[in-house]
């Protein structure tokens, strides 16, 4: 069987979102670097460290789009790398932003900056669980159902859940590892 037109449609479209996600999380990690860098709390180092990942985050997302807009023969591999880092990342971002956000509702007033920026770090971690989420499904259904091979003949549903799994648990544990000596 060959790659129908409408997997290489997908793909491409994945490949525009990446870079747009990427360029998305760099436009909301940038300026908090800035401001953490500049501003009173410089001294904070879990927070440099987070921005620093999703910084990396956003690099992934770029790469992986990038690699699919030009139908690299890795890119499905490194596009299953960045979705399972930047899913397993996005989760962490929401299970700790949530109780901040939740309890900070009274501070909201007196620190409007910061609750904002946690407000849109809770919505990009949401748009981009689902967003991957999507993804997979949607790679891993063309997978099995043969239509990539022309396009991707190298690539098979085992070796991609392999990257994704791996990617995703070196990133939780990185995430852990950065809560429990911090």
């Amino acid at each position: 069987m060959s790659a129908p037109a409408g997997s290489l449609k997908i793909l491409h479209r994945i490949g525009w979102v990446n870079l747009i996600l990427g360029l998305f999380i760099w436009s909301r990690v940038v300026p908090e670097l800035i401001r953490l860098e500049t501003g009173p709390i410089h001294r904070s180092g879990i927070l440099r460290i987070a921005l620093i990942i999703d910084f990396a985050m956003g690099t992934l997302s770029i790469l992986s789009g990038g690699l699919l807009l030009r139908r690299h023969s890795k890119a499905l591999r490194i596009s299953a790398i960045a979705g399972g880092a930047i899913y397993a990342n996005a989760l962490f971002g929401l299970i700790l932003s949530l109780p901040q956000l939740v309890y900070a509702v009274p501070s909201a007033r007196d620190e409007p900056l910061r609750y904002a920026s946690l407000g849109a770090h809770f919505i990009q971690n949401a748009v981009l669980m689902l967003y991957w989420t999507g993804v997979f499904l949607l790679v891993l259904g063309d997978l099995k159902y043969r239509r990539l091979e022309e396009v991707y003949p190298a690539q098979d549903r085992p070796a991609l859940l392999t990257c994704a799994a791996t990617a995703a648990s070196s990133m939780a544990l990185a995430q852990i590892l950065l809560r429990l000596f911090s």
